[in-house]
């Protein structure tokens, strides 16, 4: 491969990780402000009566949620805010022998009875802080749809919404029922009555969660509506209600998402997802018009944790939903990735008869995307399939983002942490069989490019004799390939085949939780979490550095990977600078390698810094094996095509130097299948681009 060939490759790699780390991860946004905010606060419980205005044919929302006018009729509820708990919110310190039946808990209130906090008490929030993992608090912003899985309005025979949100539920005991195992429970029921104050409709509302013996693992909790009619006529009822919020982002690659399942036929659910900064607040973003399939479920997802609805009856069938959307609800904010999105869900009609009551219930996931929780024989089956939320592929690197390739890392990682017990020291053994399965290639590209390293005088002297003749040299360059049995582009092969593994292992330490707070060494080297950069040192003001960000620690892996990309740079073999130009080229690709890369890198995960930095390091003691290889192969050589000095032809000046080239009459060495490969799809690309010239010039006569 020529000095150009190798600049091209260059750019076109920094081209694709730019790309993929600044365009399809959207890091890139105005502000450069990946914090993602302190804890957002509880939405203020205050009493608010809910307005009268003329009947409506329906109930319509606006962008905010609000419905635009309500029933007359008096809402009969508590008059104090309350909050009631469910489940077990104390941290527990072992997850393997944990001392709560429960593996999470639910804070209730009792405004629009909505979800206050759900706390994940096997796991930290920070793995410095022995404080649980709290999530689903309400967005802070001023909107009825910022408190997750409240109850915002009902209507009664298509009459105009009545507005819930801000009404106060009255906290009732929960009706009794079959169940095994262990259970939590809560209830809260409203009264509507008639304009003549008479009873009209009775909705009850009940959180129920179970134990960690249960086939849920204790992570899912159902919530369901029941609405008895009071009256001695059937009515239609409709009601609106919020899904749940987004999981606070963990790191500056931690982008939120609304996710959708749905039924593709034959039991298979299609995943659907979009970023939140795709939300805009003109166009709320319709989630069941995202696939023609009918909607399963929906929700919220993170690097680590899903909150996702599911909609059945009592007894489990699934219910459809006439509506589901996603609103943006701060757009004033600037960056994008920072915008709170609300999921806005509205029932169909339910049929509700003289006397008597009709449900349905929302199963709510919210727990952490752990392959040994969601990949169970509950959360893996239809209608579920939650375990193909572990990788969310898409974007212009959704080519090379394969996820058989991440599911067999990630398998890969947890056989060598079952061994190692670590999991920095299984990404280590990871790169070690890597390294071993990539042998070959490399081995065979570096003996490539330590021939091209002799081929400069004699590329150099092909160009003089067809400095007039592209199609000649193209042609005696390709023959001369062939001689020597080299592929040009072989050399740069080993980059291209690691670097879908590379997007492959940032993906899987992305989605694999067990590397979420995971220890290097356990605990004898800075690296506290492998799932975050590496800081080894803490800045009190972050460094606003260009396009790659704020700054807010001193991360040594990417230094040294700079250290060991320049050591990997001096023992590399360099093609002959022929000339000043070429000089300059190969100039370039060292500091761009030596600089831009570990940039890129700058904010990664340590996981993935580690796996490179020590995946560079092998290469470079493999890369002097190589070399010696090369050296004592060289030296037992003596047949074959030889590049010396001198004028081609010229036999009589072999010792006083010149440049020639002897003429071998046995017939070359076949190149090895890669070569081969490579060499005939560069045939093939020459002779197209040939045809299309002729073309053109047939066109233009």
């Amino acid at each position: 491969m020529n000095q150009k060939q190798k600049l091209l490759t260059m750019m076109v790699m920094l081209g694709l990780s730019f790309l993929w780390m600044f365009v399809v991860l959207p890091n890139l946004s105005k502000k450069y402000n990946w914090k993602y905010g302190a804890d957002a606060p509880t939405t203020p419980v205050t009493s608010v009566t809910p307005p009268a205005s003329s009947p409506a044919s329906g109930p319509t929302t606006g962008t905010g949620g609000n419905p635009t006018t309500s029933t007359i009729v008096a809402v009969k509820a508590a008059t104090q805010p309350a909050s009631v708990v469910i489940g077990s919110t104390e941290y527990d310190p072992d997850p393997k022998h944990p001392k709560s039946l429960f593996p999470l808990g639910v804070t209730i209130n009792n405004r629009g009875a909505s979800i206050e906090s759900v706390t994940l008490n096997r796991f930290r929030q920070q793995y410095d802080q022995p404080k649980p993992y709290v999530f689903q608090k309400a967005y802070d912003v001023s909107s009825p749809l910022a408190a997750a899985l409240a109850t915002r309005w009902v209507s009664i025979d298509g009459s105009a919404a009545q507005p819930l949100g801000n009404v106060y539920w009255e906290s009732v005991a929960p009706a009794t029922g079959p169940s095994t195992g262990q259970r939590s429970t809560a209830s809260f029921s409203l009264d509507l009555n008639d304009a003549a104050g008479k009873p009209r409709l009775r909705i009850t509302k009940t959180y129920e969660i179970h134990d960690k013996a249960d086939k849920t693992a204790g992570y899912e909790f159902v919530v369901s509506h029941t609405v008895s009619n009071l009256t001695g006529a059937p009515m239609k009822v409709k009601l609106g209600f919020n899904g749940t919020t987004a999981p606070k982002s963990e790191n500056s690659r931690d982008l939120p998402e609304v996710i959708a399942g749905f039924d593709g036929g034959r039991k298979n659910v299609v995943i659907e997802h979009t970023a939140v900064g795709g939300v805009k607040v003109e166009k709320p973003l319709d989630v069941k018009a995202m696939k023609t399939d009918p909607l399963v479920w929906s929700g919220m997802s993170s690097a680590y944790f899903d909150a996702i609805v599911r909609t059945t009856d009592l007894t489990g069938k699934p219910t459809p939903l006439s509506q589901v959307k996603a609103i943006l609800l701060n757009p004033d904010v600037q960056d994008t990735m920072l915008h709170a999105v609300a999921l806005d869900y509205e029932t169909g009609e339910l049929d509700v008869p003289a006397n008597g009551s009709s449900s349905f219930a929302m199963n709510v996931y919210a727990g952490p995307k752990s392959r040994d929780i969601v990949k169970n024989d509950y959360y893996a089956l239809y209608p579920m399939s939650y375990d193909e939320t572990l990788v969310l592929s898409g974007g212009i690197c959704a080519f090379c983002t394969w996820p058989w390739l991440i599911n067999l890392l990630v398998l890969l990682l947890q056989g060598f942490h079952f061994l190692l017990h670590d999991w920095g020291l299984a990404i280590i053994a990871l790169v070690c069989l890597v390294r071993l399965i990539l042998h070959p290639i490399t081995k065979r590209s570096q003996i490539s490019m330590s021939r091209m390293t002799k081929m400069g005088p004699e590329m150099e002297r092909l160009k003089a004799k067809h400095k007039d003749e592209p199609e000649a040299l193209k042609k005696a360059q390709m023959e001369f390939y062939r001689e020597q049995g080299v592929a040009p582009f072989l050399g740069c092969l080993p980059m291209f085949l690691q670097m879908p593994i590379w997007i492959a292992l940032w993906s899987s330490l992305q989605s694999t939780f067990e590397i979420r707070h995971a220890l290097f060494l356990n605990g004898f080297t800075w690296i506290k979490d492998l799932s975050q950069p590496d800081r080894l040192i803490h800045l009190h003001e972050p460094i606003k550095l260009w396009m790659f960000g704020d700054i807010d620690a001193f991360n040594i892996l990417p230094v040294l990977m700079a250290v060991v990309f320049y050591i990997q740079q001096k023992f590399q073999p360099q093609p002959v600078a022929a000339t000043p130009e070429q000089q300059q080229q190969q100039k370039m690709m060292k500091w761009m390698s030596i600089f831009l890369f570990p940039l890129f890198l700058y904010k990664q995960p340590s996981g993935l810094n580690l796996y490179i930095f020590t995946s560079t390091l092998i290469g470079i003691f493999e890369s002097k094996r190589i070399r010696d290889h090369i050296k004592e192969r060289d030296e037992k050589e003596k047949a074959g095509v030889v590049l010396i000095d001198g004028e081609p032809g010229r036999r009589d000046d072999l010792a006083g130097g010149g440049v020639r080239r002897v003429r071998n009459d046995a017939p070359p060495k076949p190149p090895g299948m890669v070569a081969g490969f490579m060499a005939k799809l560069q045939t093939l690309a020459e002779d197209a681009k040939k045809q299309q010239e002729t073309k053109l010039k047939k066109g233009k006569k």
